[in-house]
């Protein structure tokens, strides 16, 4: 533009004189300003999850003395009005600035998770923001935004893992899985508590990528680690209901308690847990979750023997003070997780018929099953009904031998059936327990007949014969003068003679009313059986025994009444005035009718128990056997399954043969042969021999060898192990070659005796093992040869 002045001049007469002035005045372009802009930071907040942040958004601030429009930007940014009051923006590494424009408003937005970064991670967002008034270049100023990281905790995640409990004698499985890196389990089964289940562990996590480890962890009955520095390897957690095994990574395994009877008890549809916390670190921070093991029930087996059998001695005289209340029947039936209806659908029914021949059957039990309520011995009733609840236990049952039985009717075994049904949800079982009444060996009888049968005796007179006494009849009567008898044989008839004897003399009228039998001892009589008289009664004494075609009678000892003082049996007798081998006793035959009726013989049979044999020999089955010896030498041999054998006193041969068997000798010198299985051998007092064959194998335990009184080793007991027939080639006289057929060994206060049959020296694999129970400081050298307590060949 043009300023115009105009100058003037005066003399102070005239008019001014002027002369123009013009000022020409002429502009510049000048650059608009920018104030300078304050930088903006991000920061992640420590276990918060957030972010704190400053100087993000705010107004540009330009200048132009031009008073020109300013239009402001950021170098690389384009038009974008995708956020409401920008239209303009530039996309950084992490995140987006926005501009207006216009007015100069901006703003930062994170595009980018940074929870992913740690302590110490950081790093800068730089841009420049401009300012134009359109003609001249652009004013800038710098903008960064300092964007920086912080340590996350982890995220532990609860775990879930399941195990089904052991069944049928199988230990449960060993589960494993680990906590920190996950892993699937699968599903339980559909009859599980809530149906099928999937379970799984879940992989903790650190959005820092930290490397995690497991710090601490609880259990019910132990916790470990500090919780700060890695748990070491190996770790053992004892649970509630079993042992979880874990490492510092978080692998674990974990083993039920199989001997858990809690755990026992549940059934299909049953389930409890076992709950561990552990914490995870990944070094700084921690987290701390759970691990749920969920056991779940299984339907055990029912416990019970579908087929046994019993054997004992039927002489209720032979029953030892330990048995006066009954044979154990080691009835046991047994289920943890079902209710139970036990039912005695057959009992003992055997009898004998103590009927003298001749006389009206007298039947007698062979005794009875019983067993214990709680305060006294009961009978057990036909169909009585046992109820049980899942975990409970039958009471005892015992067989009670009648004890007016008389064994001199007994000349073979009687066998009976004891037969229980067993019922409940699933099971529908019948079992049977075969109770076998064993005779004596041998019951020893000696005679003395009068008349030899080739003539009619004399009527009217007696008629004698002597028996001499043997001596085992005399250790008989001087055992036990109450249980013997005399059993009378004669072939009396009418005329004429036969036997069998004809069918009119069978009625035994005749016989009672005319015949009278005695014995005369020390010049004393006594009546064995006294003639009625003519038409006297029928006592019943005389009857026909079919087997022998004779008619017999039988008589105890203590029926046998003196003849002059009838208060003194011939037991009493006996017993105060005990024989001797060799005394002479007299049998008197008497006829008091002359009649057709006579005979022409008459044995006497003496008739007792035998102390010295009264043993009973049994061979079992291939079912479990119970067998019990009596007080005298007996032989028991068991069978294939697993065997009880209890010999009781006197010198017993025992042998299990197959299965893991339980043998005791009880007193007296005992031949004990456990065979194949592991067998737990008891030989009781006085030298006894354990003896074991060629091809028997397994684990034997000898609980009192040479050590019955329960003390320290004493080989002056006499107890033995034969070995000769198991080693193969062995020198006994060599305790070099000795050792490489048997090797000793002591640990835990047992003697472990290692055998290899055929001298291989190889005790790793023994063929068999013999523990001797509570025996210690022994050497083979001192077994085999100072005290001989090991036989060789």
């Amino acid at each position: 533009d043009t300023e115009n002045f105009t100058f003037t001049v005066s003399d102070g007469d005239d008019a001014d004189v002027t002369q123009p002035y013009a000022v020409l005045i002429s502009g510049a372009d000048d650059q608009p300003t920018l104030q300078d802009v304050t930088d903006g930071s991000i920061s992640e907040v420590r276990l918060s999850g957030t972010l704190s942040s400053s100087g993000l958004s705010g107004t540009l601030v330009g200048d132009d003395v031009d008073v020109e429009t300013l239009t402001y930007g950021v170098q690389g940014g384009s038009a974008d009005n995708s956020l409401a009051g920008y239209d303009t923006s530039v996309d950084g590494t992490y995140g987006t600035l926005y501009v207006n424009s216009g007015t100069g408003a901006y703003q930062y937005v994170l595009t980018t998770d940074i929870e992913g970064w740690d302590d110490g991670e950081s790093d800068t967002e730089n841009f420049t923001f401009t300012v134009s008034d359109g003609d001249d270049a652009d004013v800038t100023q710098p903008y960064a935004v300092l964007i920086s990281g912080a340590n996350d905790a982890p995220v532990a995640k609860a775990d879930t893992n399941f195990v089904d409990e052991g069944i049928d004698g199988a230990d449960a499985v060993v589960i494993t899985g680990n906590v920190i890196i996950g892993e699937d389990h699968g599903s339980d089964a559909a009859n599980s508590n809530n149906g099928s289940e999937a379970y799984a562990d879940v992989a903790d996590t650190d959005v820092d990528s930290s490397s995690l480890h497991v710090v601490r962890v609880n259990g019910v009955g132990s916790t470990s680690g500090d919780g700060v520095n890695p748990i070491a390897d190996g770790t053992q957690i004892i649970g509630s209901h079993g042992i979880l095994t874990i490492n510092a990574d978080g692998s674990y395994s974990y083993d039920l308690n199989d001997d858990s009877s809690f755990l026992d008890a549940l059934n299909i549809g049953d389930e409890t847990n076992d709950i561990f916390i552990y914490t995870v670190s990944d070094g700084v921070l921690t987290s701390t979750t759970s691990l749920i093991i969920t056991i779940n029930g299984q339907d055990d087996p029912t416990q019970l023997e579908l087929a046994k059998d019993v054997w004992l001695p039927a002489d209720p005289g032979q029953l030892p003070a330990e048995y006066t209340d009954g044979y154990p029947l080691n009835i046991s039936v047994y289920d943890v997780d079902t209710d139970l209806s036990i039912t005695f659908t057959d009992l003992v029914t055997a009898t004998v018929n103590q009927a003298a021949e001749g006389e009206p059957d007298n039947f007698v039990s062979i005794g009875k099953v019983v067993y214990w309520d709680g305060d006294s011995w009961e009978d057990v009733a036909l169909n009585q009904e046992f109820n049980l609840a899942a975990g409970e236990t039958l009471p005892e049952f015992r067989f009670v031998a009648n004890p007016d039985l008389d064994i001199n009717f007994i000349t073979t075994e009687i066998a009976d059936l004891i037969t229980y049904t067993v019922t409940g949800e699933g099971v529908d079982e019948t079992a049977n327990v075969t109770l076998h009444a064993l005779p004596p060996n041998d019951l020893p009888q000696q005679s003395a007949q009068v008349g030899d049968g080739s003539s009619p005796l004399t009527s009217g007179n007696d008629q004698e014969s002597v028996l001499v006494l043997e001596q085992a009849l005399v250790n008989s009567i001087n055992a036990d003068p109450y249980n013997g008898s005399v059993t009378l044989y004669t072939d009396f008839q009418q005329s004429p003679f036969t036997v069998p004897i004809d069918v009119g003399s069978q009625d035994g009228v005749q016989l009672e009313q005319e015949v009278t039998a005695t014995i005369i001892i020390n010049g004393i009589e006594f009546i064995v059986h006294q003639g009625t008289g003519d038409g006297g009664a029928d006592t019943g004494f005389w009857q026909y025994d079919s087997n022998t075609g004779l008619m017999t009678g039988s008589v105890s000892y203590d029926l046998i009444l003196r003849a002059d003082d009838d208060t003194v049996s011939l037991a009493e007798y006996l017993t105060d005035n005990p024989p001797s081998a060799g005394d002479n006793w007299t049998v008197v035959y008497n006829d008091d009718d002359g009649g057709n009726y006579q005979a022409r013989f008459v044995q006497f049979d003496f008739s007792l128990d035998d102390p010295g044999d009264l043993g009973v020999t049994a061979v079992g089955t291939d079912d479990p056997n119970l067998m019990f010896g009596s007080n005298n030498g007996d032989d028991l041999t068991g069978g294939a399954a697993d065997d009880i054998l209890i010999g009781r006193d006197g010198d017993d041969i025992l042998a299990g043969l197959g299965g893991s068997d339980s043998i005791v000798g009880g007193a007296g010198i005992d031949s004990i042969n456990g065979g194949a299985g592991s067998d737990i051998l008891t030989g009781g007092t006085e030298a006894d021999i354990f003896i074991w064959n060629l091809g028997d194998t397994g684990t034997d335990t000898v609980t009192d060898f040479n050590r019955s009184d329960g003390g320290v080793y004493n080989p002056a007991e006499g107890d033995v192990l034969d070995l000769s027939a198991l080693l193969v080639g062995e020198d006994s006289t060599d305790l070099v070659d000795l050792a490489n057929f048997i090797d000793v060994t002591e640990s835990g206060g047992n003697t472990t005796i290692k055998i290899d049959v055929d001298g291989s020296n190889d005790f790793v694999s023994p063929d068999q093992e013999i523990v001797l129970t509570g025996v210690t400081g022994v050497t083979l050298e001192s077994l085999v040869v100072t005290d001989g307590s090991i036989v060789t060949n």
